[in-house]
């Protein structure tokens, strides 16, 4: 059955399934940048790993510190004005605390053979990068470290869920990818586009 949405589908960003998106994305990007750049240069796949208390699917906010909820009830016991009064420990209320789940986000390094030297990064954001605050800060830190540095950053953000990085830019869609060259920062190449129409501007 075709999907039924004129765009990317929006499905695809829910837990247990981006996972599997993004790493054949990585996997074929890898694929296809390897007899381009070799033998002068090695692209290996690498990763981060870390906890995170990750937002409940299908919802742009994580989870509340603390969730209550009241006790299930028989139907045909409604209080009373007599049990109102009742001090309230007698029975307990249930309450959910967030647990953090460890997450492994992988990403591309292309280096120099055989020094090793890194000299560009690609990565391709995943919800925990823009939906959890541990992701976010994460990703912020590697983000301005690699900014700082002589090396390249490739950023893909195909997710449409969450607040986009810090970016001066002239205009704004679904998508974009940012093609940060070292040598002409704070200046980088930024592709916005959109799948419905299939349409790519390019900003300077």
């Amino acid at each position: 059955m075709p999907t039924p949405f004129p765009g990317m589908d929006p499905y695809v960003e829910r837990r247990g399934i981006w996972e599997q998106m993004h790493t054949d994305l990585i996997v074929s990007i890898r694929r296809f940048l390897t007899p381009l750049l070799r033998p002068r240069y090695h692209v290996g796949i690498e990763e981060r790993t870390y906890l995170a208390v990750l937002p409940p699917d299908g919802q742009g906010a994580g989870i509340p510190d603390v969730l209550i909820t009241s006790p299930q009830r028989d139907p045909g016991n409604i209080p009373t004005a007599t049990t109102l009064t009742t001090p309230a420990a007698e029975q307990p209320l249930v309450a959910e605390l967030p647990l953090p789940e460890e997450v492994t986000e992988r990403y591309l390094e292309i280096r120099t053979v055989p020094e090793q030297q890194v000299i560009t990064v690609v990565e391709i954001l995943s919800p925990s990068n823009k939906l959890t605050r541990e992701g976010r800060a994460q990703y912020e830190g590697k983000r301005l470290k690699v900014l700082g540095s002589a090396t390249h950053l490739v950023e893909i953000d195909l997710l449409r869920s969450g607040h986009p990085f810090p970016m001066k830019a002239p205009g704004h869609n679904d998508y974009r990818i940012v093609n940060s060259r070292s040598q002409h920062r704070p200046r980088a190449d930024i592709y916005l586009f959109g799948v419905r129409g299939l349409e790519m501007c390019q900003r300077c």
